[in-house]
């Protein structure tokens, strides 16, 4: 069986929130950092300090994805390196956005009017 390109990590104990894991090279864990209220200043000033993120939006809630550990190191080399680690970034962003919404329809089917993210 193939393992997932994209996996939940959380460590309930430790309260570090959740992360998204990408399993294919390059191998990283992606912070998932939760700015629904941040402002817009805070927005800018915060993602200032990341050189590769990527945001969506679901219902509302706004997300942002960073790298946080890499297991293999990156190369920008060329600017098709660059697109390439962009398009890893939007489909994470989008497995994510899929990941919130699966959650919700099952807290719906289970009778609960919403799913919350521990971040």
């Amino acid at each position: 069986m193939k393992t997932s390109k994209f996996m939940i990590a959380e460590n309930p104990m430790a309260n570090s929130g959740e992360w998204v894991l990408h399993t294919r090279k390059p191998a990283m864990l992606l912070r998932v950092i939760d700015i629904t209220d941040w402002s817009d200043a805070d927005r800018i000033e915060n993602m200032k300090q990341f050189n590769v993120y990527s945001l969506t939006e679901v219902n509302g809630l706004h997300f942002l994805l960073v790298p946080g550990i890499l297991f293999h190191e990156i190369e920008l080399k060329t600017q098709r390196d660059a697109d390439q680690l962009a398009g890893l970034m939007r489909r994470a962003a989008d497995w994510w956005h899929a990941y919130i919404k699966f959650e919700e329809k099952n807290a719906q089917q289970l009778g609960s009017n919403e799913f919350n993210v521990d971040l």
